[in-house]
């Protein structure tokens, strides 16, 4: 579970587990110790990774761990559940690889962009909305979740979910 992965991502699934009010209460002022300014930059651009024992409690790393398994449990399973389709869009067409979830959503694109490498497009519909990822360059997925009434970043956006959806 743990070694080089940039420290936000383990930030980011205490948040999850904690939920605001415990994460502010146990979390931030160890931010703001562990971290001064000057660092910030540093920070952002994922040059702080987990490996330091100095930053996570042994309570803290017990939880990520669960959360890691249960993760990847999850995420197993809805690989299995994959629909495989080709999406044309404004005369082209990409390969898509689509499925609903309620959870672990970035730990699902990891996953799906992990066993379909070959896919262009990768779609998650939860209950309130529709992301969209690629790896790929010359696709820019913010185009299709503009289309819909979304909108985001070039591999990575999404759109709320309405009654009436056509790309």
């Amino acid at each position: 579970v743990f070694g080089k992965k940039p420290i936000f991502e383990r930030l980011d699934q205490l948040f999850y587990i904690y939920g605001k009010d415990l994460f502010e209460k146990k979390i931030l002022e160890k931010i703001f110790d562990a971290f001064s300014f000057s660092d910030a930059f540093t920070y952002a651009n994922n040059s702080y990774t987990d490996d330091r024992d100095d930053f996570f409690s042994y309570e803290e790393k017990e939880m990520l761990k669960s959360y890691k398994d249960d993760a990847d449990t999850y995420c197993t399973g809805k690989t299995l559940q994959v629909i495989e389709r080709d999406l044309t869009i404004e005369d082209k067409t990409y390969s898509a690889a689509f499925v609903m979830a309620e959870q672990y959503i970035a730990e699902l694109f990891d996953a799906l962009q992990n066993k379909y490498p070959e896919k262009d497009i990768y779609i998650v519909c939860t209950f309130n909305g529709i992301s969209f990822r690629t790896r790929k360059d010359g696709i820019d997925v913010s185009l299709i979740a503009k289309r819909i009434g979304g909108g985001g970043h070039v591999q990575a956006s999404g759109a709320p979910v309405t009654k009436d959806i056509k790309i």
